[in-house]
């Protein structure tokens, strides 16, 4: 896909034209990886779900779109009630490292220099 990033899917969050493109680019690399063999498409970036989330993007032709974003609710969803019936649930907070180089200076271009502190 050929979108800026990331203000390029904010953008599309907020105008239906820049929205039609994000999905119609989606569309276009899911189905050549549908070609390839690909059983379910999976969006690489939650301001890509986010986009295709409000688009009403579930699913392209026959194979369904994993939405990361839907997956970490139901994920969160289940660590409730598996602690509710257990008492107990490991989280995984602070384990990833946050975005460096070129991404982390495009991401606080978008959204502002506070935008992971220490991060470098």
């Amino acid at each position: 896909m050929k979108v800026e990033r990331p203000g390029g899917f904010d953008l599309a969050l907020r105008d239906d034209e820049a929205k039609a493109e994000v999905v119609r680019q989606f569309a276009e690399c899911g189905r050549r990886s549908l070609e390839r063999g690909a059983e379910v498409l999976v969006p690489a970036g939650g301001s890509l779900m986010a986009v295709l989330a409000d688009a009403g993007v579930h699913q392209i032709d026959t194979a369904p779109v994993l939405n990361g974003l839907i997956a970490v609710i139901k994920v969160a969803e289940l660590a409730v009630a598996m602690r509710q019936i257990t008492g107990h649930f490991t989280s995984k907070h602070l384990i990833y490292e946050p975005p460096s180089g070129k991404l982390l200076a495009d991401i606080r271009e978008a959204y502002g220099a506070e935008v992971y502190p220490g991060a470098a």
